[in-house]
């Protein structure tokens, strides 16, 4: 489950958690597996847990030492399409990473499968720029010290997807508020919409985005591959 909080509201995530166990789970166990990004912990790291109630307080405490995995949410600092330097300077080449997913939000608890392609090529043109996973990381072992919570075996997995907004801002002329797509639909317009711009781009438009044709005067060690189209997760 991917939880998040405004960062005015300090103690929301502590009276979530709390309810979600007390309340409504038959078995009275809570959270087990949690998706977090580096700014889901801002509105509680200056949260001292003496200011919390003793019930919500502990419930908080023992859900965080009982977790089984930890998802590390990153947000990939370069889209699905690369436009080479274009792209924030990340790489020259420009491609289009058709198996990076878009980070959304959809109504299930299930995981989905494992993709049983090998991985390590697409991971080259995976670009996440700052650290946020080991940030996050980082925040939640202060978070555990904190609340003196002591989790005995979590698996940790870093969650790779591009931001959603930069999508929806194809298709709604603005930035919305938020960035995650809570619609199917909306999903399969955007990914009409990236297919409509890279055919329409062709192959001159590809060559030309290359740091060869932007920067002339420059001189470049050759692109061994100017432009990609990388396979569909199955």
């Amino acid at each position: 489950m991917h939880i998040w909080s405004e960062p005015w509201g300090k103690d929301t995530l502590v009276e979530f958690l709390h309810c979600l166990k007390i309340l409504y789970d038959p078995r009275g166990v809570g959270l087990l597996n949690w998706a977090v990004d580096v700014n889901d912990l801002v509105s509680i790291e200056s949260l001292d847990p003496m200011d919390v109630k003793l019930a919500p307080r502990h419930s908080f405490t023992e859900t965080l030492s009982q977790l089984h995995s930890v998802y590390l949410v990153v947000h990939t600092a370069v889209d699905r399409q690369c436009e080479g330097l274009r792209s924030g300077g990340y790489s020259r080449d420009v491609f289009f990473n058709r198996s990076l997913p878009i980070l959304g939000t959809a109504p299930t608890f299930e995981v989905l499968p494992r993709d049983p392609r090998s991985i390590a090529r697409d991971l080259r043109r995976t670009y996440i720029g700052w650290d946020r996973g080991q940030r996050a990381f980082g925040q939640l072992q202060d978070l555990f010290k904190t609340w003196g919570a002591k989790p005995t075996d979590i698996q940790y997995r870093l969650l790779i997807g591009a931001c959603a907004s930069q999508f929806l801002y194809m298709i709604r002329g603005q930035t919305p508020a938020g960035d995650t797509v809570p619609i199917r639909a909306i999903v399969k317009e955007v990914l009409a919409k990236e297919d409509e711009y890279w055919k329409w781009l062709g192959k001159g438009g590809k060559s030309f985005l290359a740091a060869d044709s932007l920067f002339p005067n420059i001189t470049w060690p050759p692109l061994q591959t100017p432009y990609e189209d990388l396979q569909a997760a199955p």
